[in-house]
């Protein structure tokens, strides 16, 4: 799953904004909470399999750490 899936999953009705800030602000608190436990990982927790936390860890994964801003993901989502 994606971040665009997951945004067109769990927030099938919003826009593309309401979209990006949902989706940032669950980064945000991911990041503050399970990713200081996970970011050493080589892979994501088994408990993650298939949820947005998943997603979440791959994109701070790929982003060495960095929070993507609104900006940034609606240009993602958009595409």
């Amino acid at each position: 799953m994606t971040l665009r899936e997951l945004a067109k999953l769990f927030f099938p009705d919003d826009s593309l904004y309401v979209r990006a800030e949902r989706i940032v602000a669950a980064l945000e608190r991911y990041a503050s909470t399970r990713w200081p436990g996970e970011q050493f990982l080589i892979k994501p927790p088994a408990r993650s399999t298939g949820t947005p936390e998943e997603i979440m860890w791959f994109a701070l994964k790929h982003g060495n750490g960095e929070l993507l801003s609104p900006r940034q993901l609606r240009r993602i989502l958009a595409k």
